[in-house]
């Protein structure tokens, strides 16, 4: 994590998406029922949510926010998924909300939190 952080750092424009694809991935297995099977994530997740929600750019958290809202939606088209989407659904939308706050004129927030609402519950 430190390192794609530190990349981000040095080239944002280049750093900013793969930091995010791994932020959203982190979230993601958080978000798992049987997330203790690929180790701990309760700790990298706490701190993943610091780090977009402190970061003010919408560029991280609109792409954290749209990765793990197409990444749920993949998850609710598999039968056998473990997703905790009662999670899912309450950080897709805290993100959601959060980039509509940075970026408010944009209808792709909207859009998103629909997917959101969509998620089963």
């Amino acid at each position: 994590m430190h390192l794609l952080e530190h990349a981000r750092k040095r080239d944002p424009l280049r750093g900013t998406e793969p930091l995010a694809r791994f932020y959203s991935v982190i979230l993601l297995l958080s978000a798992r029922a049987d997330a203790r099977q690929y180790g701990d994530y309760a700790g990298l997740a706490a701190q993943v949510r610091y780090n977009v929600e402190s970061s003010r750019e919408i560029s991280l958290v609109g792409t954290v926010a749209t990765d793990l809202v197409d990444a749920a939606a993949t998850e609710a088209l598999d039968p056998r998924s473990q997703a905790d989407f009662v999670a899912l659904r309450a950080l897709g939308t805290e993100l959601v909300t959060e980039a509509q706050a940075l970026d408010p004129g944009n209808q792709a927030w909207s859009d998103l939190m629909e997917g959101i609402k969509a998620l089963p519950r």
